[in-house]
């Protein structure tokens, strides 16, 4: 009897898994007029065209970085080295904002400041990222290394 019973109970369950039934579609949210406000303000990480430095791309970036860097005194005395990440926005008008010390040089705080304080000054010098032929705002990082010689 017990085992008639379980049979019968899996049946069902068996039988309404497999039944058809009929549902409605999704139909797609009510367009908010805001979220286009916040899709143009919107950070991205990836786009099809990436920032690039105005003044030589990368090379010229690298060139601008030796010649605006200033090696701290500090960081010179206890002989540190290394490299600083620097994370920040180019914007749309290819100025930046938003920067972050992702990673810096132990025990050389002013050589996370200096990387900072470098990267600022390329500000307004980028040409801005693009995704589908238009200008976006785009999250990108920077490693300033620095070497004594």
């Amino acid at each position: 009897m017990v085992r008639l019973l379980l049979l019968s109970l899996g049946f069902l369950i068996s039988a309404n898994c497999f039944s058809q039934r009929l549902v409605e579609p999704l139909s797609p949210p009510p367009h908010d007029p805001n979220d286009t406000i916040n899709r143009e303000n919107e950070i991205l990480t990836f786009v099809e065209q990436m920032p690039e430095f105005l003044e030589g791309g990368e090379q010229g970036l690298r060139y601008f970085l030796s010649m605006n860097i200033r090696y701290p005194e500090n960081a010179k005395e206890i002989g540190a080295e290394g490299t600083v990440y620097i994370e920040y926005n180019v914007l749309k008008d290819g100025t930046l904002n938003d920067f972050k010390l992702l990673r810096g040089v132990n025990g050389a705080p002013d050589l996370d400041k200096e990387a900072i304080r470098v990267v600022k000054l390329t500000s307004g010098k980028w040409k801005p990222g693009k995704q589908n032929g238009k200008p976006v705002n785009v999250r990108m990082i920077l490693p300033v290394r620095f070497k004594r010689q």
